[in-house]
């Protein structure tokens, strides 16, 4: 039996005052706890105290001690999940319970390291383990030994490496034959302003000179003739 024995203490003026125990008849465990909770204060706190047969667990709230005593060997969560229990059935009933058959209810519980976190984490942990042996097994089973797993997942990883060379690259020439279409069509545009704007300096600027040193000439020329004429 890892708990041995437990007991609650409240606090009146100051002095712990035992309010309930489980088992009674132990006497000199009762003399431990009261020896070791004479020397707590009402604060809340958690304490594990060592001696050379046992370890002494105690939890302090709200005024409350809660104290067990458990084999040395025995792990230290459950001792602690235990008062937690007790402590959550004393505060829910405002202690209008028997706190005697509570703790023996709770003890009997806790005892039993199947009921534990730690047990049935374990339990998990071992059928988890089985599993993969299991499993393991199945794949040997077939055929799928290690050097051909390797085998097959290094050849996944270069055709993954591949895959992504090969995305880059395409990605790169797609980027780079937009940016030559675009170039393109900046360069046509341009050209086009280019000519118009050349077609324009021709019809507004250059022809009209042109037409009037035309003009010009023939009016001389009309003159000549007329002045010619004239002499004649």
């Amino acid at each position: 039996m890892p708990i041995f024995y437990s007991a609650i203490y409240r606090f009146e003026e100051e002095h712990p005052k035992l309010v309930g125990h489980y088992p009674s008849g132990e006497r000199q465990l009762e003399e431990i706890c009261q020896n070791h909770v004479q020397y707590l204060d009402s604060s809340d706190r958690r304490k594990i105290i060592k001696d050379e047969q046992y370890d002494y667990c105690i939890i302090v709230y709200q005024k409350v001690v809660y104290i067990c005593v458990i084999d040395k060997e025995f792990p230290k969560h459950p001792s602690i999940d235990f008062l937690k229990a007790v402590r959550d059935e004393c505060c829910r009933s405002e202690f209008k319970l028997n706190i005697s058959a509570t703790l023996r209810k709770e003890s009997n519980y806790f005892n039993n390291l199947k009921n534990s976190k730690i047990y049935s984490t374990k339990k998990k942990a071992e059928k988890t383990l089985q599993e993969v042996n299991n499993t393991i097994g199945m794949v040997l089973t077939q055929g799928e030994d290690i050097e051909v797993l390797e085998d097959r997942t290094s050849l996944l990883v270069e055709n993954t490496i591949t895959f992504r060379k090969r995305s880059k690259k395409l990605k790169n020439q797609s980027k780079l034959k937009i940016a030559l279409i675009i170039a393109s069509i900046i360069f046509i545009i341009l050209f086009a302003l280019t000519m118009a704007g050349v077609a324009c300096f021709i019809v507004f600027c250059v022809l009209p000179t042109f037409g009037q040193k035309c003009f010009s000439s023939s009016d001389n020329n009309n003159n000549n003739n007329n002045n010619d004429n004239n002499n004649k």
